[in-house]
């Protein structure tokens, strides 16, 4: 799981406000930013940033098209990109 949960301020993605909280993940040396759609407080973006002696990985996940399923909220269009230091 996350550890050392910050908020971390607030950014936007398109038109849409977030508020950005950051944690790190221990078990794989990584750090992920959650990105929080202010108005409905569902997750809108996932970052997962891995750094080691070969560069940096980024994962992005965003989280779109939000439906009511069995009372839940579960995004109906998910987008993983993934990028990196060349």
């Amino acid at each position: 799981g996350l550890e050392r949960l910050t908020v971390a301020g607030k950014d936007k993605i398109g038109n849409t406000s977030v508020l950005v909280v950051r944690g790190a993940r221990p078990a794989s040396t990584s750090t992920e930013e959650l990105y929080f759609d202010e108005k409905s407080g569902l997750l809108a973006r996932l970052v997962n940033i891995k750094r080691s002696s070969v560069g940096t990985v980024l994962m992005v996940v965003d989280y779109q098209n939000y439906k009511n399923v069995s009372g839940s909220k579960v995004p109906m269009k998910v987008v993983v990109t993934f990028a990196g230091d060349e």
